[in-house]
């Protein structure tokens, strides 16, 4: 496997990991700028994806989204703007495989 391809996975741990909930919203807002970075690239660059990492990405999403929902209460910042960059990411019709 091309170790490339998880370059966003780094992000997303520290913000799974992340104690200070003073700093948890920034490393939550990183992870999901790379993730949707990601797939900005994907869709234009490699339509050979696997689908573990579709699943990965698909993961990753809804667990930052979990969290967000658990540690603030449901204020997600940035939502509205992140969801936009993920739709205009996935060509109607098209999924990563799963829910976001």
């Amino acid at each position: 496997m091309n170790t490339n391809i998880f370059d966003w996975h780094g992000l997303y741990e520290a913000a799974m990991l992340e104690l200070d909930p003073a700093v948890l919203r920034d490393r939550i807002a990183m992870a999901r700028a790379a993730i949707v970075g990601r797939m900005e690239k994907l869709s234009t660059h490699d339509h050979s994806v696997s689908s573990q990492e579709r699943q990965a990405i698909t993961d990753a999403l809804n667990n930052l989204e979990a969290l967000e929902r658990v540690e603030f209460k449901g204020t997600r910042a940035g939502e509205n703007e992140t969801q936009a960059r993920i739709n205009s990411v996935i060509a109607p019709g098209r999924s990563l495989g799963g829910t976001l």
